[in-house]
């Protein structure tokens, strides 16, 4: 019969105990690896950067779209043809004025002196026939007849210019004068502006107008909604305008993008900063309430930057201060990163 040493008990429960202590692996003591973030990089350079701005106007007539109508000659409002708001064709009658009493004895003398000329005329001529007037004489009296002729013409063609007419198609814009008026030569009677025009003028800040270009591009739409046409710069106003305390940019607009006189105007125009500073792609700018920054990348790892804008566009944008030129930002795989994050390039 052979023999069986067995354990039963406590002896058994700690033989088991320490058979698995034997058994087990000793405690893992490794670190966990530090996260590494995948990211794009670029390099901050110093330039000028542009930057759209949206500018508010109207469509101008300007001097080529408005016409101040005066009088030819001393005269009387006889009548007003279109009143304020009309709309006239070109050669369309505003006013009409008629002589005054002094145009009208003028006349009148005028025409005596014509008749007495052509009398002289006629007379010389005769009496040269019968040998008794000489050629000078004849040729004293032409001059005389020509010159009561001329001065004759300029009054009937002062009398023409007494209906004062629509110099284009347009609108009366304001008559000036009431029926039965006296008005001297050269006093202003209406104003007409044209039905379309093609210029516009911007209102701008001063500081931001110094850097807008003459000849740069900009569209003009009549609402932030319609299909924009294009416009050319054709001058920048610095002179401040008192009321809104803006100064102007004007525009030639393209001729399928007319516009009624007075009509409310949006535009845009790309504004260059006068100073070189240091430039990011727009992809690299970061906020945090309000905050821009950068996450800057040195030796592997990223660090936070906060930064002051001067001016953005939706490519680039410029730093007024936070960054210098030469230093490497994330412009991709920077809303996973966190302040010293070690980081590798794609």
């Amino acid at each position: 019969m052979s023999r069986v040493s067995r354990m039963s008990g406590p002896m058994a429960a700690t033989g088991i105990w320490l058979l698995l202590i034997g058994c087990s692996n000793p405690a893992d003591t490794t670190a966990p690896a530090e996260p590494v973030a995948l990211v794009k990089l670029a390099t901050v350079v110093v330039r000028p950067v542009a930057a759209p701005r949206q500018l508010y106007g109207i469509a101008d007539p300007g001097g080529t779209g408005r016409a101040a109508l005066v009088a030819t000659a001393d005269s009387i409002v006889r009548s007003i043809a279109a009143p304020p708001g009309s709309r006239v064709t070109e050669g369309d009658v505003v006013v009409q004025l008629e002589p005054n009493p002094a145009s009208r004895l003028e006349h009148d003398l005028n025409q005596i002196e014509l008749a007495n000329a052509r009398s002289a005329l006629a007379r010389a001529e005769r009496l040269r026939a019968d040998g008794l007037a000489s050629d000078a004489e004849v040729t004293a009296a032409r001059s005389t007849l020509a010159n009561a002729a001329a001065v004759q013409a300029k009054v009937q063609e002062g009398a023409h210019q007494l209906a004062v007419r629509a110099p284009f198609a347009g609108f009366v814009e304001s008559v000036l004068v009431n029926v039965g008026e006296v008005v001297p030569a050269g006093a202003g009677i209406a104003t007409v502006v044209a039905a379309t025009v093609s210029r516009a003028r911007f209102g701008i800040d001063l500081e931001e107008a110094r850097l807008v270009k003459v000849g740069s591009l900009m569209t003009v739409r009549r609402s932030s909604t319609s299909a924009p046409v294009t416009a050319r710069v054709v001058s920048v106003q610095l002179a401040v305008d008192p009321a809104s305390r803006l100064a102007a940019v004007f525009v030639a607009i393209a001729g399928e993008g007319s516009f009624s006189p007075g009509e409310p105007l949006v535009g845009q125009v790309s504004v260059a900063t006068s100073d070189n500073l240091p430039v990011v792609p727009y992809a690299a700018l970061l906020d945090d309430a309000g905050q821009p920054y950068v996450f800057v990348v040195k030796g592997g790892k990223a660090s936070r930057r906060n930064v002051v804008v001067a001016a953005a566009s939706p490519v680039d944008a410029s730093i007024r201060s936070g960054l210098a030129a030469g230093e490497q930002v994330v412009t991709a795989g920077g809303t996973a990163l966190a302040d010293g994050m070690a980081v590798r390039t794609r």
